[in-house]
C-alpha cells in the first residue's frame, strides 16, 4: 500500500474548522502541528502535537466534522490516508492500526473523563462509591459473576488501601470465583468459556479485543436492569476504549 505525504509551509492551515470532510485522516511525519478545539461546554483547547500523531481520526470514523482547526506550527510533511484504505493498513501496517486505535481511544477516554467532571454520566465525587453501586446493582439481577469480576479487578486497583480492600474481600466470599484475564505480551491468544466475564462495566483496562472466533454480548447497566448493546462476532473489536 503506498501512502501519500503533504507538505505544509510554517503557519499554513491543514484544515479549519467544520472544514475536514472526513474523507482522510492524517499522521505527522515530521514537524509539528498546533491544534485548537471549539466547544460550548468544555470550553476551548490548543495543543501542539509531533512526529507520528494521528489527527482526523475521529471525523474520519465517524463522518461528522469537527470544531477544531489544525495549523502547521514549523514545515511538516503529513501522511494523508484515506478512510476507505484501512482494511489495506490492518493487512500491510498492522503497528499503524495498533497506532490508530491507541489514539482513538485516548480521545474516547478524555472525553469520557470531561464528562464525568461535568457531571453528565456521573453524580459519583468517589470512583470506589461508584464501584460499590455497580456491584450492589449486578447482584440485585443475579448476575454475580460480574459482580465478582469488577471487584476483583478493583483489589487490583486499590491494593494500596487496607479499608476498601477489606470491603471488597468480604463481598468477594459471598460470590462465585471469577478469572480475571491479564497479559504482558502485545498480542495474546486466549480462548474464553461460554458465559465467561471478559470485563464489565466501569472496570479499568490497558487491553482491546479482537474477536477470531465466536461471539461476545456487550451489556450496559441502566437503572436497575442490564441492556442488550450489541451482539459482536469474527472480526469485530472491543474494550477499545478501556485501551
Amino acid at each position: 500500500m503506498k501512502v501519500s505525504t503533504k507538505l505544509f509551509q510554517k503557519n499554513a492551515f491543514i484544515y479549519l474548522e467544520g472544514k475536514n470532510n472526513g474523507r482522510h485522516f492524517y499522521i505527522v511525519k515530521t514537524g509539528q502541528i498546533k491544534i485548537k478545539r471549539k466547544n460550548p461546554i468544555l470550553g476551548d483547547t490548543e495543543e501542539i502535537k509531533g512526529n507520528g500523531y494521528i489527527f482526523g481520526i475521529i471525523q474520519s470514523l465517524t463522518g461528522i466534522a469537527d470544531d477544531e482547526v489544525v495549523q502547521a506550527v514549523t514545515d511538516c510533511e503529513v501522511f494523508v490516508i484515506s478512510k476507505d484504505k484501512i482494511d489495506e493498513l490492518y493487512t500491510e501496517h498492522p503497528k499503524v492500526i495498533l497506532k490508530i486505535l491507541s489514539e482513538y481511544s485516548e480521545i474516547l477516554r478524555r472525553l469520557d473523563k470531561d464528562l464525568i467532571r461535568y457531571e453528565f454520566f456521573s453524580v459519583y465525587a468517589d470512583r470506589k462509591e461508584k464501584i460499590f453501586d455497580i456491584v450492589d446493582k449486578y447482584i440485585s439481577i443475579k448476575e454475580e459473576k460480574k459482580a465478582s469480576h469488577l471487584l476483583k479487578i478493583s483489589e487490583l486497583e486499590f491494593k494500596n488501601d487496607p479499608v476498601n480492600l477489606e470491603k471488597y474481600k468480604s463481598v468477594m466470599e459471598k460470590l462465585p470465583s471469577v478469572e480475571v484475564f491479564t497479559t504482558d505480551q502485545i498480542i495474546t491468544e486466549r480462548k474464553f468459556p461460554p458465559q465467561s466475564v471478559i470485563f464489565t462495566e466501569f472496570e479499568t483496562g490497558d487491553t482491546f479485543f479482537i474477536i477470531k472466533k465466536g461471539k461476545v454480548k456487550i451489556t450496559k447497566l441502566k437503572h436497575d436492569k442490564e441492556m442488550l448493546l450489541a451482539i459482536l462476532s469474527e472480526g469485530d473489536i472491543f474494550g477499545e476504549m478501556g485501551f
